[in-house]
Formats: structure tokens, C-alpha cells, sequence
């Protein structure tokens, strides 16, 4: 079963839609990109600050939860192949 939209939903859509369109103009051929331009995009827009989420960028807010994953996964390898470091 399908999840019910949130009121927000549509209008964060246009919003992301919008912010992509500063970097790929409409009727841009996406097949003549570089990985490079959709990557430096990508960096650029993950560092825009959200007023959603108190004008933190999504990088200031999910970048130490993958240190931290990241950080715990070398810990289970560690313990698992009992490792010391």
C-alpha cells in the first residue's frame, strides 16, 4: 500500500525541482553530461542551507550520521575479525 502525500510534499517537489533547474536548464540534454557537472551539482545543493531544517544544509545534518555509521561498521569488522587498532 502507497503512503498518503503530505500537504508539503508537492511543494517541496516544485521547490527541488526549481533549485535542479539552476544547474540544468529545461530542455537540456541529460545524456551530453558530464558525471562531473552532476556531481559538483549535486555537492553545491547538498551545501544550500534549508529553511526546513532550521537553515542547516542536508550535509551539516547527515554527514556525522555517516561518520558515525561508517564509524560503526570499522568497529563490527574490528570485533569480527577481532582487529585491534
Amino acid at each position: 500500500m502507497k503512503a498518503a502525500r503530505q500537504s508539503w510534499q508537492p511543494v517541496q517537489n516544485e521547490n527541488t525541482n526549481g533549485q535542479l533547474r539552476q544547474y540544468f536548464p529545461k530542455g537540456n540534454d541529460f545524456r551530453k553530461l558530464k558525471v562531473e557537472e552532476v556531481q559538483a551539482a549535486v555537492v553545491e545543493l547538498n551545501q544550500r542551507p534549508r529553511k526546513q531544517y532550521q537553515f542547516k544544509s542536508p550535509h551539516e545534518l547527515f554527514e556525522p550520521k555517516t561518520r558515525a555509521f561508517q564509524n560503526g561498521i570499522h568497529q563490527s569488522v574490528r570485533q569480527q575479525f577481532r582487529v585491534t587498532a
